[in-house]
Parts: structure tokens; sequence; C-alpha cells
């Protein structure tokens, strides 16, 4: 898994250099997004082309194909091209995700994640990412909002390893402690 994940981060940034080599960033950014939009359409193609075991001429075949009916950069056209070659098109969703990274650290956007109990309305919630935003002025800030009925009401804010758990799952479980604490303490004391 950690080598995997070291495997993610190299094609990741292999390609984001070339990337900005050609000044390509955006437009293969929203490509590479487009095509891995489009294998997930068919089902039985995303099987075939996610899986490590398929053999690569048959990947070949549908990427190419696939490839024929979308517009994408030659860049792009050969990072597929080398994924399949390499036995490593099932990487395609992390090395995304990595790419993304590092793209949003180049522009020095944070990306913050918010773990809510239920859908907010559209007031509730911009003020809530007002008052994130403002405490990070210095960057922009983008969110990915998730939603948890489990934490029972409050929030989750996750920056990166960070989190600052103020959910009502959270504070239930504190007062809890607390209460067996104090009962342990008297007991201790053999006040009854």
């Amino acid at each position: 898994m950690i080598y995997e994940n070291v495997i993610v981060e190299r094609y990741a940034l292999a390609l984001f250099i070339n990337m900005k080599r050609l000044s390509q960033v955006d437009e293969v950014s929203s490509e590479i997004n487009y095509f891995f939009a489009q294998i997930q359409v068919n089902k039985s193609v995303e099987k075939l082309l996610l899986n490590k075991s398929a053999p690569k001429k048959a990947k070949m075949v549908f990427c190419n194909t696939l490839l024929g009916k979308i517009k994408i950069s030659g860049l792009l056209r050969r990072f597929i091209v080398l994924l399949i070659e390499k036995k490593r098109l099932y990487l395609l969703k992390k090395i995304i995700t990595a790419l993304e990274k590092i793209i949003d650290k180049e522009n020095n956007i944070q990306t913050l994640k918010l773990i809510l109990a239920k859908q907010q309305d559209d007031g509730s919630l911009d003020k809530v990412k007002n008052e994130l935003t403002k405490y990070f002025n210095s960057m922009s800030v983008k969110f990915n909002i998730n939603y948890d009925n489990e934490i029972l009401g409050g929030i989750i804010i996750k920056k990166d390893s960070l989190m600052l758990d103020l959910s009502f799952r959270s504070r239930i479980k504190e007062i809890k402690f607390l209460t067996n604490r104090r009962k342990f303490k008297i007991n201790e004391l053999g006040i009854t």
C-alpha cells in the first residue's frame, strides 16, 4: 500500500511537471477528469480498464476507442498509454486525486473537509464557509462537504492530518467520560 502511494505520487508529479512545462495545467486537469468520468459511464468498460489483470491489448483497444471519441491533448494521450503499458491504469483515480492536491498546493489553495450531520440550508453553510475562509485569509479555501448522520449534529473540520471535532457525538462521549470519572472518584473515597 505504501509502495503504491509512492507510485501514485510519482506519476502525479511527473504529469504535473509536464503539464506546467507545456502551460496546459487547467486543460489537462479537466481532460483527465472528463476521461475518467467517461470510463465510469459504462460499468463493463470501467471493470475492464481498471482491472489489474486485464490484458494490455484489450485495454489499449478500449482506450483508443474512447480516446477517439473525445478530444484530449497529446500529453494526456501519452500518459494514458504509459499507464496501460506499465499496467498501472487501475491507479488512475488515485493519480487524479494526487494531481489535484499538487495543483491546489501550487495555487496556494487549502482544502478543508467539512463533515455535517445533515444537509444545511445555503445561508447556514455559507456562514460557516465565510468564517473559515476569514481564518485562512492568506490563501484560497476549497471545501469538500460530506454528511454523516452518526455525528448527530455540529461539525467536524479536517485539514490534512488535523481534525477539529465539534460534533454532538464527541460532546456526548466527553460528558459520559467525565461522568464516569467523577463516579469513580466518589467510589474511591468511599462516599455513597
